[in-house]
């Protein structure tokens, strides 16, 4: 294998409240492109805090920070994800980082992880938890946008836009964040669907 990077170095504090990284805490087995060779059955973490990429040596305890500018794109389990470099049209919105794909395409649906650690005293001892945050997003050949609502969603569907609008009030579609991305994902699968 030709992975490089420096040692990771578990940073978290004993008695933290959740932890850093994707889904589980434990390394789970993965595919990754990196230095544009493919590479499967790769025990990964994905540190939300850092937005890194770990990866284990299998049957060693060597833990590496994988370098982020070498990895395309990688899976965790069924989420998919790729590396996406901020451009003048979209920088504000989406920085340079890692987002999940949950639908690609020319109109693509992305979800972009994140996790703080929020400090607080409990009886006079100092607590630390890890809260995630998730920010779905629409990208387009001409932007990209958060989606919090299907008006936002249809600002970026201009071709089609009455008929996406139309199919989300048929099938009651709901945007509040439990059902968000769950509708996003239909009505996006329904758009991409229509001629261009």
């Amino acid at each position: 294998m030709l992975f490089n990077g420096s040692e990771y170095v578990d940073y978290s504090k004993p008695g933290s409240i959740g932890h850093q990284f994707f889904l589980d805490a434990n390394p789970q087995m993965g595919t990754i492109v990196y230095r544009q060779g493919s590479f499967q059955d790769v025990l990964l973490r994905y540190d939300l805090l850092l937005d890194q990429v770990v990866m284990t040596y299998p049957g060693q305890t060597a833990v590496v920070t994988l370098v982020p500018d070498f990895i395309s794109s990688f899976t965790l389990g069924s989420h998919q994800f790729a590396r996406i470099r901020a451009d003048s049209t979209t920088s504000r919105i989406m920085p340079t980082g890692f987002y999940e794909v949950l639908l690609p395409g020319p109109v693509s649906l992305l979800a972009r992880h994140t996790k703080r650690v929020e400090q607080t005293y409990v009886q006079q001892n100092l607590r630390f938890e890890y809260r995630q945050a998730d920010q779905l997003l629409v990208r387009t050949a001409s932007g990209a946008a958060e989606v919090s609502s299907l008006k936002d969603m249809l600002a970026l569907l201009p071709a089609h836009k009455a008929e996406a609008q139309r199919y989300a009030r048929q099938h009651k579609l709901r945007f509040r964040a439990a059902q968000r991305e769950a509708s996003a994902l239909e009505v996006l699968r329904y758009y991409n669907t229509l001629p261009q």
